[in-house]
């Protein structure tokens, strides 16, 4: 028995003898991805369609009364955690964080209580604000000593100011603007109480410079930021108190927020976030209490 082995040529029997060629399907995917997130286009140019019209159609969110508006300003991708090749090694399904930028305001004048100001423009851009303080009883906090790492390109500057009774020795610009915060607090103090309507800006992450702002500035409330996320500890922050413990607002928004995404905090997973958040704020107060009373 013989086989022959010769090819024999295909006859096509289809009524289009030239069909079209096969696109790359998985280009037209990934097109797909890139056209619906628009990641390669700048925000303010981007078109009201894809992911960038889901969220316009869905924000802003307010509540029942209007009061509170939460805006949607921009989103972005974050780079993936795992590499294709560790995601098959761990059995997991690539991916990559969304993630939104957000602006919670306020519009009714009621419910703002304290506004945060910069003191760059000097008196001119401060006085307007001690007026409403004194009429409405309202109050500001002053940029002094921010708790960012680059805070100190300007706020550090030695300066001397030529007036007399300083002693001619530089000093930095924070403690000039604590001094002359200390100023405005003297005239918007309250008529029971032994803090000023005019309050401070002092990061936990400068603790020194804590120190010596709060007596500099002894009527004046300190709002610290910089706690948790940017490395503040309760045992930086215990000259930014008074001798009672009282004078200082302490604020943490990565770090009960996003708690949900620390090692010590992971077991709560996503879904979990509120919880995660809790129990960062109940650490997060024992640590403090825990360094005023060790401080006592």
């Amino acid at each position: 028995m013989s086989v022959n082995l010769t090819e024999k040529p295909r006859v096509n029997f289809a009524s289009i003898k030239n069909p079209l060629p096969f696109p790359d399907f998985l280009d037209v995917q990934l097109k797909s991805f890139r056209d619906f997130l628009q990641l390669d286009t700048p925000p303010e140019k981007r078109n009201n369609e894809g992911l960038y019209k889901v969220f316009a159609e869905n924000f802003p969110i307010a509540d029942t009364r209007n009061n509170f508006v939460l805006e949607f300003l921009d989103y972005y991708i974050d780079p993936p955690r795992y590499s294709i090749d560790e995601c098959l090694e761990r059995g997991m399904t690539y991916s990559v964080p969304l993630k939104a930028k957000l602006k919670l305001y306020c519009t009714d004048p009621d419910h703002e209580d304290f506004a945060t100001v910069n003191p760059y423009l000097g008196s001119d851009g401060v006085k307007p604000f001690l007026k409403v303080c004194g009429e409405e009883k309202k109050g500001i906090f002053v940029l002094v000593k921010t708790s960012n790492p680059s805070s100190g390109e300007l706020q550090d500057r030695l300066v001397t100011t030529g007036q007399a009774g300083d002693g001619g020795d530089p000093r930095p610009l924070y403690e000039l603007v604590g001094s002359q915060v200390a100023a405005w607090a003297e005239e918007c103090m309250p008529e029971e109480g032994a803090y000023s309507y005019v309050g401070a800006v002092v990061g936990a992450t400068y603790p020194e410079q804590g120190r010596i702002l709060r007596k500099i500035m002894p009527k004046s409330f300190i709002l610290v930021p910089g706690y948790g996320a940017q490395g503040g500890k309760g045992a930086d922050l215990v000259h930014f108190f008074d001798k009672d413990g009282l004078g200082a607002i302490v604020n943490s928004s990565r770090g009960i927020i996003a708690a949900y995404q620390q090692e010590q905090y992971a077991r709560f997973g996503g879904e979990g976030y509120a919880d995660a958040a809790r129990a960062a704020v109940l650490a997060m107060r024992e640590d403090i209490a825990s360094a005023l009373n060790g401080a006592r």
